[in-house]
Order: C-alpha cells, then structure tokens, then sequence
C-alpha cells in the first residue's frame, strides 16, 4: 500500500513537472514558431523575385534578335541569374543571413521543448552554429566584425550542460534565459544589416521591369488589330497585371523589410520578458501576433507573384 501511494505520489509530481515544463515553454516555443515561419515566408518571397528577375532578363535576351542569331553562348545564359545570388550561382549573404536566423530560432525553439538529452545536445549544436554563422553573414553584408562574447558563450554552455540528463524545468529556463540576453545584440545587428540590403537592388529591379512591360505594350499594339477582340481583351488583362506588379514592387520591398524588423522587435520583447524570469507576456503575444499577421501579408505577395 506504502509503495502504491509513493508511485503515485512519483507520477503525480512527474505529470506536475511536465505540465509546467509545456506551460513554460509555450510562449517561448510560438515565437520561436512564428519567426521561423516569416523567415521562410520572406525567403519565398526574395526567390520569388529571384525567378521574376530570371524571367524579365530572359525576356530582354529573347528580344535581342543580332544576340539571338548570331552570337548567343553559353555564357551569356550563365550571367543571368537574381538578384540575391551571388556571380557564382550561390545565394546572396542577404539570404544566408535570414537562414542564421532561421536557425538560431529554430534551436531555441527545439531547447525549450526538448524532453530527452539528446535533444538538448542537438539544440545546444545547432544555437553554436547559428552564432558563427550570424558573424559570419554580418561581416559579408557589412564588411564589419561582429565580435563574439565567449565568456557568455562559456557561461551558456555551462547552463546548458547542466539541464542534465533528466530534463530540470528551472534549468532549462536559466539557459533559455541566458541565450535570448546574450543573443539579442547580435539579432538585433543582424537584422538591422538584413534589413539596409534587402531594397538596394530595387530601383535596377523596377527600371528593367518598366523596360520589359514597353517591351510588351509595343509587341501587343502591333498585333492588336489582327486580334480576335477576346484575345486582345485577354492580353490587355495580362498587360494590367504587369502594370499592378510593377505598382506593388515598392510594397513588397517595404514589407520584406518589415518583417525583419518585427522580428528584431520580438526578440527583445522576449529578451525583456525573459529577463524578469517570466516565459509570457501580454507584449510577447502582441509581437506575436504581429509577426503571424506580416507572415499572411506576404503569403499574399507570393501568392501575387
């Protein structure tokens, strides 16, 4: 009877220490969720005016009839690429930065929840590597040092090893409380240098689009009278939707740029919560939800585009 009542007891303060492991982690966990999930959106959306820069440079190509017949190589097909890839094919730093970011939120994210050791290993192996890759991106977008605090970075590895093997709740919160203090300058760093690359490209963008849409007017008034009335309304539609891309292209920039800074802004709404040894707060979910709401927004450019 003794032992029934001891097994039970044992259970119950089991099921009592998970229970509050899932509530503390929650809120952390959402966030770690939403921006991961509108760093993914602002990805999609920078390759996708990847693919329509592509487009318009293959159009200007295709109309280029002493090219086309006469001197077209290899390498003239190799020098069209977007404008986040880099002259070898790869992606621009610009892309590589939102993927340290990427990581960085989704280990946090896998450390709060994590519930056997390995996985806290895996967390812990992957924030390192989000580290050395958010200095090395913000060196290539900015040519300057993002120096790294390797005492906080002993300290963190300390924490993180102490969690143990059975996972203790107030030492993971310790740990996650560490990592987001000591991380937040270099996101906030990050996200600022993010942000003053993502719209440089963008008049060049615009003026080789407006180029290609004459292009297009001109090709269409030609052929218009010999039209069918429905094909030449079915191509005016498709010359409307052109000039509507061409009108949005500012607004896709300013929100891919938003959602950056949101992100930079959410952080340091979970640095101050966490810093008063709180895992929720009414700020943290507004930031939340303003994340969740850019990330719909720009669901619809894609979609858009």
């Amino acid at each position: 009877m003794y032992k029934s009542i001891k097994l039970i007891s044992l259970l119950t303060g089991m099921t009592l220490l998970s229970a509050c492991a899932v509530q503390s982690a929650t809120q952390v966990k959402t966030f770690t969720n939403a921006s991961s999930d509108l760093v993914i959106e602002t990805q999609d959306l920078m390759n996708e005016l990847d693919d329509s820069t592509i487009d318009r440079k293959l159009y200007l190509l295709a109309t280029d009839e002493n090219k086309i017949s006469s001197s077209l190589s290899i390498e003239d097909l190799q020098k069209i690429r977007g404008i986040y890839s880099t002259p070898q094919g790869q992606k621009a730093p610009v892309m590589k930065a939102l993927s340290a970011l990427y990581q960085y939120s989704e280990s946090l994210g896998m450390l709060s929840t994590a519930m056997l050791r390995e996985d806290i290993d895996q967390a812990a192996q992957n924030l390192y590597g989000s580290f050395n890759s958010m200095g090395t991106q913000y060196q290539k977008l900015t040519r300057k040092s993002l120096q790294r605090n390797e005492k906080a970075l002993g300290v963190i590895t300390t924490l993180i090893d102490g969690i143990g093997v059975v996972i203790v709740e107030q030492k993971r919160r310790k740990a996650i409380k560490e990592i987001v203090i000591n991380s937040d300058p270099y996101v906030a760093l990050l996200a600022d240098a993010i942000y003053d690359k993502i719209g440089q490209n963008i008049d060049v963008l615009k003026l080789n689009y407006r180029q290609i849409l004459n292009e297009r007017i001109v090709s269409f008034r030609k052929r218009a009278l010999k039209m069918k009335i429905e094909t030449r309304v079915k191509k005016l539609r498709e010359l409307k939707m052109e000039t509507d891309y061409l009108d949005s292209i500012d607004a896709i920039y300013a929100t891919a740029k938003q959602a950056v800074l949101a992100l930079k802004k959410a952080h340091a709404v979970l640095r101050d919560t966490v810093s008063q040894d709180k895992f929720s707060s009414a700020q943290l979910s507004q930031a939340i939800g303003d994340i969740n709401s850019l990330k719909k927004h720009m669901k619809s450019f894609s979609r858009a585009l």
